[in-house]
Parts: C-alpha cells; sequence; structure tokens
C-alpha cells in the first residue's frame, strides 16, 4: 500500500469519525429538545410564546432527521475514496450503523425498561457509541485482505425467500391496513381485527416472528460482506436500509412480545398502541424516539424491496435502466406510504375534514 493511500485511509478515519458519532450521540439531545419545545408550547398562552416553542422543536426534529441522512451521505464519500482500507471499511460500516439510529435507540429504551434501568438508557447508549467509535479509532489504514467475494447466490435466495413470504402473508398486508389509518382509526380498526384472524392466528404468528428473525440471520451477514466490498450507490442504499430494517425487528419484535404484552398486559392490534395515545409522540420524555423511529420505516422497507427487486431482474436478464427503474419507483413509493402513514399517526384523518 502506498504512503498516499495510508494518509487517505487515515483521513477517512479522521473526517468522518468524530462527526457521525458526533451526531450519534446528539440525536437523543435532539429528541429531548423537541419534547421541551412541545412541552412549552402546551404552557404557553401568549400566541407569540407558542410560536416560538414551535420553532424550538421544529428545529430539533429536523436535526433528528438529519442524522440519518448525514450517515448516508457519509457512507458514499466513504466509498468513493477509502479505496477498501480497513479504516475506511470500519468507518462506512459506522455510518450503516449511525444511518440505523432511530430504531437503535429505540432498542435502547425498550432493553433498559426490560431490565428496569430506564433511567440509565442515555449513559448507556453515550457508552456503547463511544465504545464504537474507539473500535473504529483503532482500525489499521492498511488494504483489507485480499481474495473478498460478494455472498453466495444461496445466501441470497434464502433470503430473498424468506422476505417474499413475510411480504405475502403480513407486510403487504400489514402496512396497506396502515394507510387506511388516514382515512379513520376506525377503518383501521376494523381491518386489523379481520387480518388478525390471520397473522396472529396460534399456527401463524410463531412462524411469522421466527421468519422474521431469520430474516435478520440471513441479512445482517449479505450487509457485513456488501459493506466490505461496498459498490454502487443501488448497493449502498441497499445495505443501509439493511441495517435499519435489523435493529428495527428486533427493536419491534422486543417491544411487543416482551415489553408490551408479556410485561405490560397491553394489547399492541389497537391504534391507540400504534399512535402512542394518550399522549402521543411528544407527549412525554420516552415516546420522541418513536417519531422517526416510525416515520422512517415504511419507506425503507418499501426501498430494500425495491432494491431486492432490482437485483432478481437484472439476475434474470433485464436491462439495468429498467430495473434502476423499478427500484427508484419503489422508493418514491415507499417515501409517499411513509407520509400518509406518518400523518395518520400524528392525528391527521380525512374522514374528519
Amino acid at each position: 500500500m502506498t504512503t498516499a493511500d495510508t494518509s487517505r485511509g487515515s483521513s477517512i478515519r479522521f473526517e468522518y469519525r468524530p462527526a457521525l458519532l458526533l451526531g450519534a450521540l446528539c440525536y437523543p439531545l435532539f429528541l429531548e429538545s423537541a419534547y421541551g419545545g412541545m412541552q412549552s408550547r402546551a404552557g404557553a398562552h401568549p400566541a407569540p410564546e407558542r410560536v416560538a416553542a414551535i420553532f424550538m422543536a421544529a428545529p430539533s426534529l429536523a436535526a433528528a432527521f438529519a442524522v440519518p441522512l448525514l450517515a448516508a451521505l457519509a457512507a458514499g464519500r466513504i466509498a468513493r475514496s477509502s479505496e477498501g482500507s480497513r479504516a475506511g471499511v470500519r468507518a462506512y460500516r459506522l455510518a450503516h450503523a449511525v444511518f440505523a439510529v432511530p430504531p437503535l435507540y429505540t432498542a435502547t429504551g425498550v432493553m433498559t425498561d426490560i431490565l428496569g434501568i430506564g433511567q440509565f438508557d442515555f449513559l448507556i447508549w453515550a457508552l456503547l457509541w463511544s465504545g464504537l467509535g474507539l473500535a473504529v479509532a483503532k482500525a489499521a489504514p492498511d488494504a483489507t485482505p485480499n481474495g473478498l467475494r460478494s455472498p453466495g447466490a444461496r445466501a441470497v435466495a434464502v433470503h430473498g425467500s424468506i422476505a417474499l413470504a413475510v411480504l405475502l402473508i403480513f407486510l403487504v398486508w400489514h402496512l396497506g391496513n396502515h394507510e387506511l389509518s388516514l382515512w379513520s382509526p376506525a377503518l383501521h380498526g376494523r381491518t386489523m381485527k379481520l387480518l388478525e384472524h390471520i397473522y396472529r392466528a396460534s399456527a401463524v404468528e410463531p412462524l411469522l416472528v421466527l421468519a422474521m428473525a431469520l430474516l435478520v440471520a440471513t441479512g445482517l451477514p449479505l450487509a457485513w460482506k456488501h459493506t466490505t466490498l461496498q459498490g454502487d450507490g443501488y448497493r449502498r442504499l441497499q445495505t443501509l436500509t439493511g441495517f435499519y430494517l435489523a435493529a428495527f425487528v428486533i427493536s419491534h419484535l422486543t417491544a411487543i412480545l416482551v415489553l408490551a404484552r408479556w410485561q405490560g398486559h397491553v394489547n399492541t392490534g389497537t391504534w391507540a398502541y400504534e399512535s402512542a395515545a394518550p399522549d402521543g409522540f411528544l407527549g412525554n420524555p420516552w415516546n420522541p424516539r418513536l417519531l422517526p423511529h416510525y416515520a422512517l420505516v415504511v419507506w425503507v422497507v418499501v426501498t430494500h424491496v425495491g432494491l431486492g427487486l432490482r437485483g432478481v431482474l437484472r439476475a434474470h436478464g433485464v436491462a439495468d435502466r429498467a430495473a434502476n427503474l423499478v427500484a427508484r419507483g419503489a422508493s418514491v413509493a415507499g417515501a409517499a406510504m411513509s407520509l400518509a402513514i406518518s400523518c395518520a399517526l400524528l392525528g391527521v384523518h380525512l374522514a374528519t375534514f
């Protein structure tokens, strides 16, 4: 490896690592600031005070949403400049972890609540990211070993087959029902009761949970290999969204099965549970973490599926231009779906107008 390559690897490590770590560490503080702004608005009486409170909350929320966005941009810069150095690969993976900060922070809150140490969740969060930062900082700036190969076709096929089964049995119907919530929570609730006869049946739900766990277990090794090899922008977006989904599935299943059902004896199949009622997403200090967590995941999952379909199409001889168009269309559709569901979760329902 040349001196220039070594210097380039070192510059990646020192240029991106502090910014990425700072974003991850400040993410809970952004959410806390947004909560504080909304609390100030609730207690404000003159109109100027209410407006000032909103202007305090809005930039804080924007900053929280900016953390995964900046991580994705950093991943692109690292991929284009690292040339396969160990420091570059670790910084690239760090960017992927920061992209998944919303579900990771929610998972931290869920795990600490289950263990009865929820008051220490920010301290634990800071320690985890500090340790991760030290691991990245110790990466030697030499080249990665030769002979790295893409994941095998069989591993990709297994992951894709499980994903297809989850889509057809659960996810298409679940997301479609969430879209109905934009019309009214009542319509969502009636549809949910019908769907639960299928995917919450005693013979189906355990298999569905197992399939979701297998998606994480088969998907993370694929993403790990691809973050070593990196690749083009489509591959990068696929691994970024894959990291996010893995963190989300772990967080979501733990919250529903352990924290809500087992410990709290809460019915998780209601609109009140899904919309964090009665407090709402900014009504108590814990809930703000759920807003980016849920707002981004619909776009993430539809985009990830579209990118997977792109890979299938290319493997079957479809022209790159057409396959790329499918992936882009899925991402745009995912953004529209995410916006609609987010509006519903925040209390916007068309039936009330």
